[in-house]
């Protein structure tokens, strides 16, 4: 009897873990398989919906008439990515790059852009969303381009700003870097215009940068504020083909314990061993119930 009961309670930790680890999500941000606010995961929904296919860069050469997304790139581009970015814009294709912290500059220099991204500390303005000063509302201007299509206003939380390009998206004239961080406006910070979504003509293909990926976080896609969910349905359908970059995104990070998990989930043969460690463990339950209805 106590060995019964020893097997069916391993069995039963078994079954438990193979559960926890199949509904276990990443809290990282931007990352699909975080369905909280700062996660990716309803961005990710609308990606499966548009077809969008995850490419590593020595993959893009294959493509014609295609977008590709890097967001949040968090990792370096080897020689070999700057090349394969470059033959794929050669091939007449779009790059966006939604960076807020920098990490793109070596990017954009090294293929040749001049549109250079600025980490600020706060970039705030009167025309702000949710009563929040950094949740602000940027505006399009009047460049011609299909992303731009019945698009009028979008809100960002934190951007960062550009210089460079052809401003696709700017800031209103009341809206500056507040250095101190208390929200008000002094001598030593001015209020002007600034870019935060830019565009440049680049080896054959179009180059765009837009300095906040939390565009397509959870809580900003769900909301919806402004014209945000038109910008983005604009971005997926500007061309034949959407790609997203699986290598250097940020949305792909899920943390050292996630990847563990994610690679368990998806092995066939954890999949066969979760599934009989389950199915075990309700039979062993089930022969089990006249013992423990008799006790």
């Amino acid at each position: 009897m106590r060995n019964h009961t020893l097997l069916t309670a391993t069995v039963l930790i078994f079954a438990l873990l193979a559960v926890c680890f199949h509904f276990y999500v990443s809290d990282a941000d931007y990352s699909f398989y975080n369905p909280k606010w700062n996660g990716g995961s309803a961005f990710s929904s609308i990606l499966d919906e548009n077809d969008a296919v995850h490419v590593k860069p020595g993959e893009l050469s294959e493509y014609q008439d295609s977008m590709l997304l890097i967001l949040a790139p968090d990792t370096g581009f080897t020689t070999a990515d700057i090349q394969s970015l470059r033959v794929f814009l050669e091939n007449g294709n779009s790059v966006l790059v939604a960076d807020e912290s920098g990490a793109s500059n070596s990017l954009l220099m090294k293929l040749g852009s001049g549109m250079v991204l600025q980490k600020v500390s706060s970039l705030t303005s009167l025309d702000r969303e949710f009563m929040s000063p950094e949740i602000i509302i940027v505006y399009s201007t009047d460049e011609d381009d299909p992303v731009l299509e019945d698009v009028s206003s979008v809100v960002l939380n934190r951007p960062s700003v550009l210089t460079g390009g052809v401003p696709l998206i700017v800031t209103s004239e009341f809206t500056w870097i507040d250095l101190n961080g208390d929200w008000w406006v002094h001598r030593d910070e001015i209020m002007q215009t600034y870019t935060v979504f830019a565009k440049e003509d680049l080896s054959g293909g179009e180059l765009y940068l837009l300095t906040d990926p939390s565009l397509f976080i959870n809580s900003m896609v769900i909301k919806n504020p402004k014209d945000n969910r038109k910008l983005i349905e604009n971005l997926l359908s500007s061309r034949r083909n959407l790609l997203i970059d699986s290598v250097h995104s940020g949305t792909e990070r899920t943390g050292e314990l996630t990847d563990l998990i994610l690679y368990m989930r998806n092995t066939i043969f954890i999949k066969v061993l979760s599934i009989s460690l389950s199915v075990g463990a309700v039979l062993l339950l089930w022969r089990r119930r006249p013992e423990v209805l008799n006790e």
